[in-house]
């Protein structure tokens, strides 16, 4: 049901609510993808067809992938979020990235609620502006390293109470 509702045809405007938040694969329509932002405000998630309006207090986290000269950077390189709020990985070029975290580094509990939530890697980014969402709800507080499994390079997600 969940997965039909963002495949749903046109915009419209869907409220979140404490336990409805979920990974979806998509691409995002955002014009040129800005860190920080994920649509017109930090409080807004924008995919392919459809606009999440997120629960007071929950905070849309974003990164950017993009290819360098030399590796793989991720735009900012260490990203602090809490526990609850969203982090969205957008590729920026038509790199095709593949994003995960790095299992064998996280905090105690991590690799568990990675593995429980299917959120442990996303989906190739194959072209700039597709986006990779994973809801922290009940990530344990750590560090949560991430990396291009395709190219390399890599970032740190600190996640704080």
């Amino acid at each position: 049901m969940l997965n039909n509702l963002f495949r749903a045809p046109g915009h419209r405007r869907v409220r979140c609510t404490g336990a409805l938040f979920l990974v979806a694969l998509c691409v995002a329509c955002e014009k040129g993808p800005r860190a920080g932002k994920g649509g017109t405000d930090d409080n807004t998630l924008i995919l392919a067809k459809d606009t999440v309006k997120l629960d007071p207090g929950v905070k849309l986290v974003q990164v950017l992938v993009h290819s360098s000269t030399t590796d793989i950077e991720f735009s900012p390189g260490t990203v602090r979020a809490r526990t609850g709020d969203i982090l969205k990985c957008v590729g920026a070029d038509a790199g095709n990235h593949a994003v995960g975290f790095v299992m064998d580094s996280l905090p105690q509990g991590g690799k568990a609620w990675l593995e429980q939530t299917q959120q442990g890697r996303g989906p190739p980014l194959l072209a700039a502006g597709s986006a990779w969402v994973v809801s922290l709800k009940g990530a344990p507080v750590g560090n949560y390293p991430f990396r291009c499994l395709t190219h390399g390079g890599g970032g740190i997600l600190v996640i704080a109470g």
